[in-house]
């Protein structure tokens, strides 16, 4: 199983070795093929990414053996004359973990930024392609931790209203509860996402 980490870190683990953004043609494009895993890619469109400038038949033929590198290190393509893909069921990526049911573990991790640091040179159409998707899961993250503040905030009205009808145990503090919203909202996560900060504490009524 092929796994991306990109939350945090940039490297694919292919289970043969581990690509870094170092390897600049092999990372990218396995990091495209993993990220529009399960949809035919053109290879045109993967080669004119990755070699704007050098000619067609060129191109053609450093695709061919980009895909043959791939392949030998782990990466199950299938590829015709005209398309290449990868098996949505031979890749996964840890982005898809943060739509699960616990959230607590991505909370406690340094940073939720989308391949931090990782800004590809080869081609403007690549690097506007890696921001895109950098934008869908930075606001992902950003419903994420919103969503937690909200649960948090839920939970201390819940029990201020239980500890005046004397139903909760008296040893509720709302002050410590808001002092965990706040070190939420100044967690690693929650900082790392830059200019999303703000917006985060817009919709959580916190600026």
């Amino acid at each position: 199983m092929i796994v991306l980490h990109a939350l945090g870190t940039a490297e694919i683990d292919t289970g043969v070795t581990t690509l870094t953004p170092s390897q600049e043609i092999v990372f990218a494009a396995a990091l495209y093929l993993i990220l529009e895993r399960g949809k035919r890619v053109g290879r045109e469109r993967l080669a004119s990414l990755l070699w704007p400038r050098v000619p067609e038949k060129a191109r053609a033929h450093r695709l061919r053996q980009t895909i043959l590198q791939l392949k030998k290190l782990g990466l199950m393509i299938r590829a015709d004359r005209d398309n290449l893909q990868l098996s949505q069921f031979d890749a996964r990526t840890d982005i898809e973990d943060l739509s699960g049911s616990d959230p607590a573990p991505f909370l406690k991790k340094d940073s939720l930024e989308f391949l931090p640091g990782y800004t590809p040179r080869l081609s403007e159409q690549l690097r506007d392609w890696v921001e895109s998707k950098r934008g869908e899961v930075h606001s992902l993250a950003t419903k994420i931790l919103v969503s937690e503040i909200e649960r948090s905030r839920s939970t201390i009205s819940f029990s201020m209203v239980s500890l005046s009808t004397g139903s909760e145990d008296s040893s509720f503090s709302p002050s410590a509860a808001r002092k965990s919203e706040v070190k939420l909202l100044r967690s690693p996560s929650a900082r790392v996402l830059g200019s999303q900060r703000t917006r985060i504490c817009a919709d959580a009524s916190l600026t």
